[in-house]
């Protein structure tokens, strides 16, 4: 599963029970976003301080959890590489990164 959006990684536990071997690709570390500062553009601070930081919350449970159902995990780089805790972390070099 190629994680876009991380919408997706709502599907990745019921996927890897289908699969012999679940690989799941992170093309960005949770840890390089902040939702609250992209909110801010559309919306007062007092609003989108808590909604970024929920949403943040929401998607870190979803890729736990996908991280949990993964047997490999490939990523772009070794920073995304070191921001998640998976045994098998596998650095797919794409040519931009």
């Amino acid at each position: 599963l190629s994680v876009p959006k991380y919408e997706l990684l709502l599907f990745a536990p019921a996927l890897s029970k289908r699969c012999k071997l679940f690989i799941l690709d992170i093309r960005d570390s949770l840890a390089f976003l902040d939702y609250a500062a992209f909110l801010r553009h559309f919306m007062p601070n007092f609003l989108a301080a808590p909604l970024g930081d929920l949403i943040q919350r929401v998607i870190s449970s979803l890729q736990r959890r996908a991280l949990r159902a993964a047997d490999v995990v490939t990523v772009a780089n070794e920073g995304i590489a070191q921001s998640l805790k998976h045994p098998r972390v596998v650095v797919v070099s794409n040519g931009v990164d």
